[in-house]
């Protein structure tokens, strides 16, 4: 963030709400203050003023400790007030508070305490503060006019859009031809267009928490841009590969192993099958935990066990059609066909695959084989020379199936050639 403010030479920062989380500052003397914004923006290019708004996590504590003017002398950048307005020249910004609109705060807080002791009538606070607004913006002449708030109006985020805010305060901002309207929090980035005026909807609620995944897309209308902070996760993936603490896993011979792939509701690591590389796993996974806050669930690790069974040992068909009854048993009721659909998600590229299950199973355990069939010395090809020559065909065609899948996925992406082995 250092980095970018020097880069941009900023003027001031904008802090979208829930400046203190989870629950706000307990005081004004709360350590909590230094801890989490004075001893974190350290960089000289972020030595200027933050002009915040206040977020519902900071009314779940003392949402007055946050105004006080007690915290500007302990750092001079901080400016908080409810609802105020920054000249800035070339554009006026209107910074909201919109915590009171949001009406599941007061009759459904889910078990919550919000500091409303500064509103004693919510109806005339939120009225009087509609009126502020429109004057406001009726009376700039200022080039841009921008309005910041905590809540989104238009958001495809996990709080999704807030529709106090869309019935109550945007008429006025569309009446007035506002051009920008930011907020925080959904964490994660977002850029929706107004369908009925200019606005620009802008949610910038990623700083510290990204919510990687969490998208309700109840109504993608407008959605220009979305961003939930997946390539964090990534960017630590390849750095770990750079160490060379991590190694992926390669298809053929000659193009970039693979270390990850990314889909939205799951991640796939490929690593060696180490003691270094299983900590290098679990070392990335603390460090993208702590950084997003969030749990992170191995389910593809315990996925990953079948699979890596059927490459060392070749399961019995009675087995295989146990399995592919259960799954189907569980994917599409008792009576459904018992043909397994698998959807093999490899490097962008989807195929799907209608057979039966063992022949999956000897893909699978073949194409493991033939890695070593160049070595005529080895077990593995001794083995084959063994079988019948009718078995050996059947085998061998699943299985050059499997490589000739994965070669033309190579040439594909990367313009790999690669011969495959005959036996």
């Amino acid at each position: 963030m250092g980095k970018i403010g020097e880069k941009l030479d900023i003027d001031f920062v904008v802090s979208t709400g829930d400046n203190f989380y989870d629950n706000g500052l307990k005081s004004e003397d709360d350590i909590a203050f230094e801890e989490s914004f004075t001893k974190i923006y350290t960089h000289n290019s972020l030595q200027t003023k933050w002009y915040s708004v206040l977020g519902n996590h900071d009314y779940r504590g003392d949402a007055e400790a946050q105004l006080s003017p007690l915290l500007r002398k302990i750092d001079n950048r901080w400016i908080c007030l409810r609802s105020f307005l920054v000249n800035a020249e070339l554009a006026d910004i209107i910074f909201l508070d919109t915590t009171p609109f949001v009406d599941m705060y007061f009759s459904n807080p889910e078990g919550h305490t919000y500091d409303w002791r500064a509103i004693s009538s919510r109806k005339d606070y939120i009225s009087s503060l509609l009126m502020d607004v429109e004057k406001i913006l009726k009376e700039s002449r200022a080039t841009w006019k921008i309005v910041v708030g905590h809540h989104a109006i238009r958001s495809v985020g996990h709080h999704g859009d807030t529709k106090e805010l869309i019935e109550q305060l945007l008429p006025i901002l569309e009446a007035n031809e506002v051009d920008f309207y930011m907020n925080g929090h959904d964490h994660c980035l977002e850029h929706v267009s107004d369908t009925n005026s200019p606005i620009q909807f802008l949610t910038s609620g990623a700083g510290s928490k990204a919510w990687r995944g969490d998208i309700k897309g109840l109504n993608k209308e407008g959605l220009k841009f979305f961003y939930d902070g997946q390539e964090g996760f990534s960017s630590l993936i390849q750095k770990t590969k750079v160490n060379r603490a991590l190694h992926g896993y390669c298809v053929v011979h000659g193009p970039p192993s693979i270390t990850h792939m990314l889909f939205a509701d799951d991640n796939y690591l490929f690593c060696q099958g180490t003691t270094g590389a299983a900590s290098s796993v679990v070392n990335l996974l603390r460090v993208s935990e702590g950084a997003s806050g969030k749990e992170i669930l191995l389910k593809t690790i315990i996925q990953s066990l079948p699979t890596y069974a059927m490459s060392v040992f070749l399961l019995l068909i009675g087995t295989c059609h146990e399995i592919e009854e259960a799954m189907a048993r569980f994917w599409w009721k008792p009576n459904s066909s018992k043909k397994v659909k698998v959807l093999f998600r490899c490097l962008g590229i989807v195929w799907l695959f209608t057979s039966k299950m063992e022949k999956w199973v000897f893909v699978i355990y073949m194409s493991s084989i033939f890695r070593y069939l160049p070595n005529k010395d080895g077990i593995y090809y001794v083995i084959l020379t063994l079988l019948p020559a009718g078995y050996i065909k059947q085998i061998t065609s699943h299985a050059q199936v499997f490589l000739k899948l994965n070669l033309d996925i190579a040439q594909a992406m990367y313009g790999v050639a690669s011969g495959v082995h005959k036996v």
